[in-house]
């Protein structure tokens, strides 16, 4: 098991330059920074990764990425029908891999990909400034602003690869709207959707990134104010509850039988032996215990990953399961892959 949390670590280590590409190219753009930045990854285009990882990365780029079928991500937005859902958030998610993908292996193909998607998603944008698939009842819902974060993490990666000022003006246009909805005489960030309003404050992150990019004050009250939200009454009080050495598991209010586990307990159970589908079971406590649905008002269920909700589950220890295809293979058991 050592072994294979070393394998993980390494892996991340090396793919940090990739993920985080759209901070990486800021030296392209001018930024506007207080504080000048102590330690800088590698470009990823000096980063050339082999062997066995560096394989299953190019099947990754090639069989996934550039195979993602763009205008099904884009048509949600074309419909403002939704309420609860959370559509909004894979456009933004694939397009930062896309991005992420091009600047270590510069494929024009892809290049060509991506601007396309740039282009189908800012045809859906609103006069008002709305990128979006929520109705104007459900606005601020849910997973409303949520959506709208990987809506801006994506256009300002688009900016930091291309330098294209349509991506960026968007980009503000799209903020700028959220401003004249949420905010001080407004709307309170943490009393929009869901789970202590957590998700919909992570906006922070891309508001921030937009300031970087434009100087433009605002911005930066706005991220402000969300961090001072956080502490108030209604927010979620991460970093007091932190400070107070108060354990996760016991800052928000829930069943006593939810916590019948050891804090911070994580497994991972090989649940298959077939070679052609082996599977493992990862369980993990989880730390948001106060949202109950149904008519016997059972936990909420939380995917933990994309792929892997269909096969959630709640075993009879209170762990909350997500079934998740092997992607290491610890048993030493052949399995199929692409």
């Amino acid at each position: 098991m050592k072994q294979i949390f070393k394998f993980i670590t390494l892996s991340a280590s090396l793919l940090y330059p990739l993920i985080f590409t759209g901070e990486a190219q800021l030296k392209k753009q001018k930024t506007f920074d207080t504080v000048a930045d102590r330690m800088a990854s590698f470009s990823p285009p000096s980063i050339k990764i082999k062997g066995y990882l560096g394989e299953k990365m190019d099947l990754v780029i090639d069989k996934r990425i550039k195979a993602q079928d763009v205008d099904h991500l884009i048509e949600p937005f074309r419909h403002k029908e939704e309420t609860r859902l959370w559509q909004s958030e894979f456009w933004g998610k694939w397009i930062q891999s896309a991005i992420a993908a091009y600047n270590y292996k510069h494929d024009p193909e892809l290049l060509q990909i991506i601007n396309n998607a740039v282009n189908g998603l800012l045809a859906t944008q609103m006069p008002n400034g709305y990128i979006g698939n929520y109705t104007d009842i459900a606005a601020l819902q849910q997973w409303d602003i949520w959506g709208r974060k990987y809506t801006l993490l994506g256009l300002l990666s688009y900016y930091d690869l291309t330098g294209d000022k349509n991506s960026l003006k968007a980009s503000c246009r799209l903020a700028d709207h959220l401003l004249t909805q949420v905010g001080p005489g407004k709307a309170n960030i943490v009393m929009t959707g869901n789970y202590r309003r957590m998700p919909s404050s992570s906006i922070l992150e891309p508001m921030v990134f937009l300031y970087r990019r434009t100087g433009d004050k605002r911005y930066l009250d706005f991220s402000k104010y969300i961090v001072e939200q956080r502490e108030t009454p209604n927010g979620p009080k991460l970093i007091s509850s932190a400070l107070s050495g108060i354990p996760v598991s016991e800052r928000f209010p829930h069943p006593p039988s939810w916590w019948s586990y050891e804090n911070g307990t994580v497994e991972l159970v090989p649940v298959s032996r077939k070679p052609a589908n082996v599977w493992m079971a990862f369980t993990a406590p989880l730390a948001l215990g106060t949202d109950l649905e149904g008519e016997f008002r059972e936990p909420k269920q939380i995917s933990f990953c994309d792929f892997a909700s269909a096969g959630n589950t709640w075993g009879e220890d209170s762990r909350y399961r997500v079934w998740i295809p092997q992607t290491l293979n610890v048993m030493g058991i052949e399995y199929k892959t692409y």
